[in-house]
């Protein structure tokens, strides 16, 4: 039973942290486990608070030593102003129904406006059982995001190293083909987006201080540099771009290339580096053959990680320039037979969709590419059959409206409940605009 082996649910006061959890006249002083489960775990936590921050949130999550087990917060108390205040927080379990250990808990608190800005960490033990129950959808999809953020936030470094190595081994995808390997480029990308630079840069010599073979130490530092470069130059469809701009561009893109271009002894094994390679070489004004010979080198090595496939595809469709689509649709069709482990018609759905989300407003996939839409219609259908969801209906009605077909629209619609999420239909295909143009033909 759980309840055991908390310490049989007696009062869990610990005087032991990684840090000192005391600023001003705030601090994290000890919890009390109230209530836990296979699912969930729920704290009650003594604090203090001066009232200085204006409104201040409690958080709660648990991970194992190594960082490679973590569970997702459930729900945050407001925390009274006050001394010694009692204020409830809960995490839910890691998202996996085997199972699974935990050992360290951390606590927060959360300004209303600055986010964390005091945690602390105590020993708790604790085995989530193995359950039957359904898993969150939301934490199955980012849980490795969660990871490798955290991790990196957190220094440790060889846990993200541990995740990257079976990621790459595996090979392990979800239901529409996506890599779940995928997830540490986009964490990275996250943790360096408008963040303080000085502390990431620290993090990745220390990183490569730690492992300087590291399968993903290289990309970071090149995803690093990439985003220093974009945002001195600014949007990409400025073509005017200030002279001193586009010259500390190039430096900073000359900087994550080298990165890439100096560990591909070690760091080519993962597939993701050839993916981050291509993306940073097109962008640094590498010649269109220079990317053709890295993709073929990428696909020889790793012929079953789809984004290659996407970046090659985009490189030939880019979103400002001509496109040429016949070379994108052999792109395409050459991962639809090389990724053998998953369903042809979702590799070629995902991969299109994929290049449409990245082209201009007033693009028509159905009439500006070689898209056909039965066979993305199929690739839906197959990913609907794995895994229902809101979001894979919304993107399937959305091309539906595109290809003008009435009777999957309206299929889709009715399934849908007249409660679409907005946010993936675009401004020139809203459902007001789709469903009035296939009532009008009724």
């Amino acid at each position: 039973m759980n309840l055991i082996r908390l310490s049989l649910l007696v009062v869990f006061i610990s005087y032991f942290s990684s840090a000192v959890a005391q600023q001003d006249n705030f601090s994290i002083n000890s919890f009390t486990i109230k209530k836990s489960d296979a699912q969930s775990v729920t704290v009650e936590v003594d604090c203090n608070n001066d009232g200085s921050k204006g409104v201040v949130f409690l958080g709660a999550e648990a991970n194992s030593h190594d960082g490679t087990v973590r569970t997702f917060e459930d729900g945050r108390g407001i925390v009274p102003v006050g001394k010694n205040v009692k204020v409830p927080a809960s995490f839910r379990r890691p998202p996996d129904s085997g199972v699974q250990k935990t050992d360290i808990l951390r606590l927060y608190l959360v300004a209303n406006k600055g986010g964390v800005f005091l945690s602390r960490n105590f020993d708790m033990p604790y085995v989530w059982e193995a359950t039957n129950l359904p898993i969150n959808e939301t934490d199955l999809k980012y849980r490795y995001f969660l990871a490798f953020g955290l991790n990196f936030n957190e220094g440790k470094f060889a846990a993200i190293d541990q995740l990257l190595d079976k990621l790459i081994s595996s090979e392990l995808t979800d239901t529409s083909g996506h890599w779940e390997l995928s997830w540490f480029d986009s964490a990275m990308d996250m943790e360096f987006r408008d963040r303080n630079d000085t502390d990431n840069l620290k993090r990745i010599q220390d990183w490569k201080a730690a492992n300087p073979r590291s399968a993903g130490i290289s990309i970071a530092e090149a995803t690093y540099w990439r985003g220093a470069a974009w945002r001195i130059r600014g949007n990409q469809a400025n073509v005017n771009v200030d002279p001193f701009a586009l010259k500390l561009f190039k430096q900073r893109m000359d900087t994550a290339e080298l990165a890439l271009s100096k560990s591909k002894k070690y760091a080519s094994r993962n597939p993701a580096w050839y993916e981050m390679y291509l993306l940073v070489s097109n962008e640094n004004g590498k010649s269109l053959t220079f990317s053709e010979n890295l993709y073929q080198e990428a696909i020889k090595r790793h012929p079953r990680f789809t984004n290659l496939y996407k970046e090659m595809a985009l490189i030939y469709a880019p979103p400002y320039g001509l496109a040429d689509w016949a070379k994108v649709e052999k792109v395409i069709e050459t991962g639809v037979k090389n990724v053998t482990n998953s369903d042809g018609a979702i590799i070629y759905a995902t991969i299109y969709q994929y290049i449409a989300s990245r082209q201009q407003f007033e693009f028509d996939i159905f009439r500006d590419s070689l898209a056909s839409w039965p066979r993305i219609k199929q690739g839906y259908e197959h990913m609907l059959a794995k895994t229902p969801n809101a979001k894979l209906l919304n993107e399937m009605a959305v091309y539906a409206c595109r290809a003008n077909d009435k009777d999957t629209f309206n299929d889709l619609w009715t399934k849908i409940q007249g409660k679409p999420e907005k946010t993936i239909w675009p401004a020139n295909y809203t459902p007001d605009i789709c469903t009035y143009r296939f009532k009008e033909k009724m």
